[in-house]
């Protein structure tokens, strides 16, 4: 994980030695990415895997992650001064499975509690159940206690701390469906009051299930609204290779779902295209700058977008609407044939002779939110939609085949 502070950003991680072991490191870079120090966290045998790294209120650095042997997978806690040299080390255990992932980290500003996100079995029973959790510590690492919080099989992946003083934390939570692990991406908001835990608010049920649907890290904005990045995917659940779409999802304080976008920044059409943000932070005016990764082509890029407060990165089709006009978008790709237009109930949509094998069609209105999504896997080179759920106004269609927008138009709702 990546953490910034004025001029200079952190980096924990790991990289494997010679006898393949895993080591941890904490490396601080300047602004043109030089290397200022680094330092290096062994242990004899495990591997030392930090996930996550945070300041300290006392102006050093907090890690977590995991210790891994082929045994167990105790949650790593390390300790640093604002130099990165270690002040103290915890392993924290639990009885069989000894298994608590700590993926996110943060300090309470007031109580000094230290606040871990993550994973862990809640029981002794080597098949499970396994649980998002939340684990609470004093401020040397003391374990306190810990709480399930967005539910079974899934983890926490990000957590902040607000301006009201509260948490919040993201992640994803897994549904069996029809004999299918299917996930549904969350955000929890929650109170740190003594030793209880209050849940403010809890959306754990966003967007479809799917077999890739997860919250991965979220920032609060200045007028308190939180931009939480994600990856969703849909077709695989169709025995199609997966193709992930990036995701930005715009919360209210109180979290109410304000607005949500999806882009598709796939690089090899007709392979699997798994892809997701890892890292988000705010920029000049409200812009938005993201750091992905993208499971094609080998080895495995980075990807760095920079998006508007609302999310336009300039190319994404609604954006380019914007850019260019609805006439200007509208010529920008192959025309669909959209009757009857304006439309009531429901509308025939053709994209001529040639049909398309699977796609995706997408209706947008003029915001750019999308309000409706078909998947489909058979040939098709017509498709009638409901629209009978619509509010009155002018709206958009897209068809994408293989990754990309192929054909678009338009059409009014009465």
């Amino acid at each position: 994980s990546f953490y910034k502070q004025g001029a200079y950003v952190y980096y924990a991680g790991c990289v494997l030695d010679s006898n393949n072991q895993a080591i941890g490191t904490l490396i601080k870079f300047n602004s043109n990415g030089d290397t200022i120090w680094q330092r290096l966290f062994r242990e004899p045998v495990d591997d030392v895997i930090p996930q996550m790294v945070t300041r300290s209120v006392d102006g050093g650095f907090l890690i977590t992650g995991i210790f891994q042997s082929t045994v167990d997978q105790p949650c790593l806690l390390i300790k640093t001064d604002a130099e990165g040299n270690e002040l103290w080390r915890k392993r924290i255990n639990k009885p069989v499975p000894n298994v608590i992932d700590g993926k996110a980290i943060i300090q309470d500003s007031a109580t000094k509690k230290i606040v871990i996100g993550g994973y862990q079995y809640f029981n002794n029973s080597s098949t499970g159940p396994l649980y998002t959790s939340i684990l609470m510590l004093d401020s040397l690492g003391v374990k306190l206690s810990h709480y399930n919080v967005l539910g079974v099989n899934g983890a926490i992946f990000d957590l902040i701390q607000t301006k009201d003083k509260k948490l919040v934390a993201v992640g994803s939570t897994m549904q069996t469906i029809n004999g299918n692990s299917m996930y549904r991406s969350s955000i929890t908001k929650f109170d740190l009051n003594s030793n209880s835990f209050t849940i403010n608010w809890s959306n754990l049920y966003f967007d479809n299930p799917s077999t890739l649907n997860t919250f991965s890290c979220v920032k609060e904005l200045a007028n308190g609204d939180f931009i939480v990045g994600a990856s969703y995917d849909t077709l695989f659940n169709l025995n199609v290779l997966p193709q992930a779409l990036t995701r930005l999802v715009c919360f209210s304080p109180n979290g109410n779902l304000k607005w949500k976008r999806y882009y598709n920044y796939w690089s090899t059409p007709g392979q699997s295209n798994l892809q997701g943000l890892v890292s988000l932070e705010t920029g000049l005016n409200g812009a938005l700058l993201g750091t992905l990764f993208s499971s094609n082509p080998s080895p495995t890029p980075f990807i760095f977008i920079k998006w508007d407060s609302l999310g336009c990165d300039t190319d994404a089709a609604w954006c380019r609407m914007v850019a260019l006009g609805t006439e200007g978008y509208a010529k920008s790709k192959n025309k669909l044939s959209i009757f009857p237009n304006p439309a009531l109930d429901k509308i025939q949509i053709s994209w001529g002779e040639s049909s398309i094998s699977q796609g995706v069609i997408s209706i947008k209105n003029v915001t750019g939110l999308e309000v409706k999504r078909l998947v489909f896997d058979e040939a098709l080179s017509s498709f009638e939609m409901d629209v009978s759920d619509l509010k009155p106004g002018l709206y958009f269609i897209d068809v994408a085949h293989e990754g990309r927008f192929v054909y678009t138009g338009r059409f009014v709702k009465r």
